[in-house]
């Protein structure tokens, strides 16, 4: 009978040690879980990924006046994936799931807009995949400076260049 009652009343410690170690666990826990998701439902208006500046739009929509259906636009990230669906034109990479060679075009779009081609390679990278325009920031190393991109527009935050290629540096 006493083995009874101790087997019992082991379980009922084994019981409340673990109930007291998962309610700790949980104390712990909970208050990391309520800040980020706090941090996630706050809107984010000054990040270019979830809400593009009415800059961005407006030179969108300068961007899609200048070329027509047929130009191809090389536009910088995070601007390449909203692009094609705001203004109806083609660019040189999108989605990236949707794109052919998505991997490489895009390396080769980083590099271009990072300052790692030369004026050569960028010429030829250019020619390669017959892109008539460029939307990108106009601080970009070196985009003012090629001779074979003539400024098209500008405001404070993108800029749109075209890209004429019988002239080279």
């Amino acid at each position: 009978m006493f083995l009874i009652i101790s087997r019992i009343k082991r379980e009922a410690i084994k019981k409340v040690v673990i109930g007291i170690f998962f309610l700790v666990y949980l104390i712990s826990i909970l208050p990391t879980y309520y800040v980020n998701y706090k941090a996630i439902l706050k809107p984010q208006l000054f990040n270019s990924f979830y809400y593009l500046p009415k800059e961005a739009l407006i030179a969108f929509q300068e961007a899609a006046k200048k070329g027509n259906r047929d130009s191809v636009y090389l536009v910088e990230w995070p601007f390449d994936e909203p692009f094609p669906a705001l203004t109806g034109r083609k660019s040189l990479f999108g989605f990236r799931l949707l794109t052919i060679d998505a991997e490489n075009k895009t390396q080769k779009a980083f590099d271009f807009f990072g300052g790692k081609m030369t004026d050569e390679e960028k010429y030829d990278f250019l020619k390669r995949y017959k892109i008539d325009y460029i939307v990108g920031y106009p601080w970009t190393p070196g985009i003012n400076d090629l001779l074979f991109l003539k400024k098209e527009y500008e405001n404070n935050f993108l800029g749109v260049y075209k890209v004429e290629l019988e002239i080279k540096k």
